[in-house]
């Protein structure tokens, strides 16, 4: 158990150290990409609604990719797992509709819900449907969710509900659906199953492949008999089967629902229904609900004026949503790592306010290794997309081994570790987003990654970019391997990795003062302008997801060298103060909507530029740090549903929050 921490903000309204109740509508509006739905702390399921602003169509567009938006009025699904504040969609599984009406066909099954009854905690949410008045409700355990649907003007009579094995947050249309020839983005359900094995009791499969290729099996139980049954749709072989199952309403017009969530198997989703919820007592899974979140959000106490509580309590509970222990009950697996969100700060504050959770998701971290080849990169429901650079489980592993948190073996974890930054695991062209971003031997031979030998092709597409970036961060995983490595006693392997990570310095240009690209011959890319944005190897930019401006900054773990590298501390300084004060337009090849938040150059919407201002720590101007770090609090977090300046991604704008 963590021991509980004060955070104590000079307020001349100083709240009481009481931990209130968290509005986690915060960041559900614009770049945030969270959701308001039901969910238990680091566990499987997070039951909410998939929604739109629009009637006629479900748009799983960029904003939609958690299934929420704070201000669409239409409902289109309940569904059972999400991955939090990422920028691409994935899951929204065995989803289902109540109507108090027979659906009129296969499209367009939505309804408008009564915004001002719409009710979100920690374990809770509930909305009015204004079609027929009812109160749809919904909470979590681990695995399972439970759901209490109130018919008001049905009572005694027939209850409508869908269950649809074709849906998922990620849709045909939207932001990725144009990534790459063979559609990663522009499927999303390969095949999807429902059966009623018994008047209460139905069975789901989904194969969804937006993004990774997922499968997800359920177990459905109603409170009531289905009476009739009807399938929806039967067309286009290659998506999932859509069903309305009519039941018999008591006097109290109460149907309720449980559902079980397995990544393995069927019986997977039948054992964890009977042995986590074994019977129908939705206040009772409610309270267990709230009192698990009461148990983590209690570890810390915060004296603040009441808007920073409100913000600081949103966030700290968006730290405690992933990674996702998916294995079934008695065998724990987490994955919705989002490694390359998560190492920066959301993974070490988990260190302090949840120990025994960052151990069990480094012992998957190594089982993941020994079942697929490689640590994951960017693990999603049991797939790794392969998504972003570096491999950064390798500074998580390093961070709870060196902070002596156990639950996983310290000689595995580093065989996983110096296996995955020396070998090349796939070869070129099989398909792979992140894997064909190693290549080790052209680091080793060159010492930076020549932008004109990149892999030729990544899923049918041209490389040409994230150079730099690549190197900066494959540099911070290499000073982390050699940190573990010394304190094993290899020193052999600790000169190695502490050697390449100085590499950071071959992209350094002296002249400009930035992190260039440069080529085989050692040229540097031109032209060359640091305000030039890459997002992705497609794009002729050195820069992933940022641009030069943000990635010089990119030395975590040496700050005083790249000190050094500028001139000294003064230079430092200089530097510092000219990326925050210079313009803040940003363009390219590649712009994604994630360079936001915008001081000056610095991006604080995304996670490259989370460090930055504490390097002034090591510059002539030490003090700047608490002025940047406040301007930065006040100015760019806020306790409305559009409260985030970029996307939460799986608790990382948050922890830096808390922090």
């Amino acid at each position: 158990m963590a021991s509980k921490i004060l955070f104590a903000f000079a307020s001349a309204a100083a709240a009481s150290c009481v931990f209130a109740q968290p509005d986690i509508f915060i960041g559900s509006q614009g770049l945030g990409h969270v959701s308001p739905a039901a969910a238990w702390p680091f566990g499987a399921v997070q039951a909410g609604p998939d929604t739109s602003d629009s009637k006629e169509e479900y748009v799983g567009d960029w904003p939609h990719t958690c299934g929420y938006q704070h201000s669409d009025r239409y409902l289109w699904r309940f569904s059972q797992n999400r991955f939090y504040g990422i920028g691409c969609g994935s899951m929204g599984l065995a989803a289902i509709l109540p109507s108090k009406d027979p659906f009129a066909g296969a499209d367009a099954l939505c309804a408008e819900m009564d915004k001002p009854t719409e009710v979100a905690e920690p374990g809770y949410y509930a909305v009015t449907l204004k079609d027929g008045n009812i109160r749809c409700e919904m909470s979590a355990l681990a695995h399972t969710a439970a759901y209490r649907f109130t018919y008001p003007e049905n009572a005694g009579g027939k209850a409508y509900l869908l269950v649809d094995a074709d849906w998922g947050v990620q849709q045909l249309n939207g932001l990725y659906a144009f990534e790459s020839p063979d559609g990663c983005f522009g499927r999303r359900v390969l095949d999807g199953v429902v059966k009623l094995q018994t008047p209460e009791t139905a069975l789901l499969h989904c194969r969804q492949t937006a993004w990774s290729e997922i499968d997800c099996w359920a177990a459905m139980e109603f409170s009531r008999p289905v009476v009739s049954a009807r399938r929806l749709r039967t067309e286009d072989a290659w998506r999932g089967q859509v069903w309305e199952y009519c039941f018999e309403l008591p006097e109290s017009g109460v149907l309720e629902v449980r559902v079980a969530l397995s990544s393995v198997s069927i019986r997977g989703a039948q054992r964890n229904l009977a042995l986590e919820m074994p019977d129908f007592a939705f206040e009772s899974v409610r309270g267990k609900s709230a009192a698990e979140w009461a148990k983590y959000l209690g570890r810390i106490e915060i004296e603040a004026d009441p808007k920073t509580k409100r913000i600081f309590e949103a966030a700290y509970y968006r730290t405690l949503i992933h990674p996702s222990d998916i294995g079934d009950i008695g065998a724990p697996m987490y994955s919705n790592l989002s490694l390359w969100d998560i190492f920066r700060s959301c993974a070490p504050l988990q260190t302090i306010t949840a120990p025994e959770k960052t151990g069990e998701y480094c012992k998957s971290f190594i089982d993941i290794f020994e079942k697929q080849g490689y640590l994951p990169i960017l693990h999603n429901w049991g797939s790794d997309t392969h998504c972003m650079i570096g491999h950064h489980a390798v500074p998580i592993l390093v961070d709870n081994y060196l902070k002596g948190i156990g639950g996983f073996d310290a000689e595995k974890a580093y065989e996983a570790i110096k296996d995955s930054l020396t070998r090349n695991h796939l070869k070129s062209g099989d398909g792979t987003w992140g894997l064909l971003k190693e290549d080790w031997d052209l680091l080793d031979r060159y010492g930076y990654y020549p932008f004109d030998l990149l892999p030729e092709q990544i899923r049918g597409r041209k490389v040409v970019g994230e150079s730099v970036s690549r190197l900066l961060e494959c540099a911070y995983d290499d000073a982390c391997a050699a940190r573990m490595a010394a304190a094993l006693g290899k020193t052999e392997d600790a000169e190695f990795f502490a050697k390449r990570s100085g590499f950071w310095r071959n992209v350094f240009d002296p002249s400009t003062g930035f992190a260039r690209g440069r080529d085989s011959s050692g040229a540097w890319r031109e032209p060359f302008d640091p305000k030039s944005c890459g997002a992705g190897p497609w794009a002729e930019n050195d820069f992933t997801e940022g641009n030069s401006w943000q990635y010089t900054f990119h030395v975590m773990h040496d700050p005083k060298g790249f000190a050094e590298a500028l001139g000294g501390k003064a230079a430092l300084g200089e530097k510092l103060d000219a990326l925050f004060g210079e313009s803040s337009e940003v363009y390219g090849p590649s712009f994604l909507h994630d360079v936001s938040g915008l001081i000056g150059q610095y991006a604080h919407g995304n996670e490259p530029s989370h460090h930055i201002a504490y390097f002034y720590r090591f510059s002539d101007r030490p003090g700047r740090t608490e002025q940047i770090v406040r301007e930065i609090c006040t100015g760019l977090y806020n306790d409305t549903p559009d409260g985030d300046c970029g996307n939460d991604d799986a608790g990382a704008m948050a922890s830096w929050y808390v922090f």
